[in-house]
């Protein structure tokens, strides 16, 4: 029999969560923390945003986004959320602690989304790809093998059949690719890693 925390206790390991992710979708905390939408919504800033799962897909979705910060959910659009959603979706999928995974600011090709300082030692890039054009792509997959920084890669997208293009081409040399989902409370089929190293 599963024992469920005290609701005082799910709340702050959501809050916990926050502070490292930045945001997350309620889907996302409904599945990991086992807390009701509408304790969540009590306790934290949110904003309901619609979005593209990547860039180039033609539907919308709507989703409800949490941050301990009001104004950053104020002011990112909502790309910028859902992309760090995902992000979030990937700590999540490869069950890194909070004090395994260190998010990084900014953009740019030559910059991952996070760092996984793995148990082992390895310092594993982080990447969420909402949907980059394939010279980008191309781009990242190169600076991140280049640097000798990092011991590994691993790249989510919201889409299985991007995840699996991704792994037919770049797969091997210590390098993932995993698909993850911010809108269900239901974990995504093949959201486990991928195998390929990491």
């Amino acid at each position: 029999m599963t024992r469920v925390l005290p609701l005082p206790v799910r709340l702050r390991q959501v809050a916990d969560a926050l502070a490292v992710d930045g945001v997350l979708t309620v889907p996302q905390a409904v599945r990991h923390y086992a807390v009701e939408e509408d304790a969540l919504l009590a306790r934290f800033p949110h904003r309901e945003v619609r979005f593209r799962p990547l860039n180039t897909s033609a539907r919308e979705q709507s989703c409800v986004f949490l941050a301990q910060d009001a104004e950053l959910l104020r002011w990112e659009p909502g790309w910028v959320l859902a992309h760090q959603a995902g992000t979030a979706a990937l700590r999540h999928a490869l069950q890194a602690s909070r004090h395994e995974w260190e998010r990084e600011r900014g953009y740019g090709a030559h910059r991952p989304d996070a760092l996984w300082h793995r148990p082992d030692g390895a310092v594993v890039a982080v990447e969420y790809d909402g949907g980059y054009p394939p010279a980008v792509v191309r781009e990242k997959i190169r600076a991140f093998g280049e640097q000798g920084t990092y011991g590994g890669l691993v790249w989510g997208t919201a889409s299985q059949v991007r995840t699996g293009h991704l792994r037919a081409r770049y797969g091997g040399d210590g390098r993932q690719f995993m698909t993850v989902d911010i809108t269900s409370t239901i974990a995504a089929a093949g959201a486990a890693p991928a195998a390929g190293g990491g």
